[in-house]
């Protein structure tokens, strides 16, 4: 895409956004002449504005009136941002922690758009340095925090990430099929975390555990990353206990009230 391109790109975005904050300032509507003259634009253009709003449905049109108003996917947008924002704030103290009490890296994550996106990451003292960029994203299929995160979600929304997962192989132990990846959630359901071992990277393993919210949904996950050689059998297990008290006490600063606890030696470790 050429500058001039890009130029009239954003100036469409800055010009819808306009009209956006526009009526969010007027939550009660209005008419496609108000909202275009408060955002500075002539109607034909304010029409397409509103035209491209309401198909990303950010905005609705009232059938009866024809005024514009917010639509309430802001108000979805907006309780996923606040969701993700608090779960970085509470599990910060208990990734720092984690971190020095298991000497291997630390991340804490969220599902966003597919993706399993980074929202916290402490740098373990071990051998094996895993370099995740806060706000990086990963595939969901190689992901432990994905895992751990998608077994606990809604069935309807597992299906639609999981549909949409390209399956990537990385490496020969890569899950690339969703038949047996729908299955190892299942199995992560039940035991109440989630493990990846050289799925992403040869020579590294990742474990994770979810975390709640006072309203019992998964707002997000805490995994331990560390070389595949040392996380196996009782050091694993050792750190997985860690792993889960942590995930407890976040949970518990969420407001949540488990009603029964995952237990480290309810699945394999090894």
């Amino acid at each position: 895409m050429d500058t001039a391109a890009r130029d009239n790109v954003s100036t469409t975005v800055v010009r819808a956004l306009r009209v956006l904050d526009v009526l969010v300032d007027e939550p009660r509507g209005l008419t496609l002449t108000a909202a275009a003259e408060r955002a500075g634009l002539n109607k034909a253009t304010g029409f397409r504005m509103l035209g491209a709003l309401k198909r990303a449905e950010l905005v609705v049109q009232d059938t009866a009136t024809g005024l514009y108003r917010p639509g309430l996917k802001l108000v979805r947008m907006g309780e996923q941002i606040v969701e993700s924002l608090d779960f970085r704030t509470v599990s910060h103290p208990h990734v720092e922690a984690l971190a020095r009490e298991v000497g291997h890296g630390v991340l804490a994550g969220v599902i966003e758009s597919g993706e399993v996106v980074y929202v916290d990451h402490v740098q373990g003292v071990g051998d094996l340095r895993v370099h995740r960029q806060v706000g990086g994203r990963r595939s969901v299929h190689v992901s432990s925090i994905g895992k751990a995160i998608l077994a606990h979600l809604p069935p309807a929304e597992v299906d639609a990430i999981v549909d949409a997962c390209e399956f990537e192989r990385h490496t020969q132990h890569t899950i690339v099929d969703p038949a047996p990846y729908r299955v190892q959630l299942a199995r992560v359901r039940e035991q109440g975390w989630a493990l990846a071992r050289d799925e992403d990277t040869l020579g590294a393993t990742s474990f994770a555990a979810p975390v709640f919210d006072h309203a019992g949904r998964v707002v997000g996950a805490i995994g331990i990353s560390g070389p595949s050689l040392t996380l196996r059998g009782a050091t694993l297990e050792r750190a997985l206990g860690f792993l889960l008290t942590a995930c407890r006490a976040a949970a518990a600063e969420l407001g949540h009230a488990p009603r029964r606890e995952a237990h480290a030696s309810s699945g394999s470790v090894d």
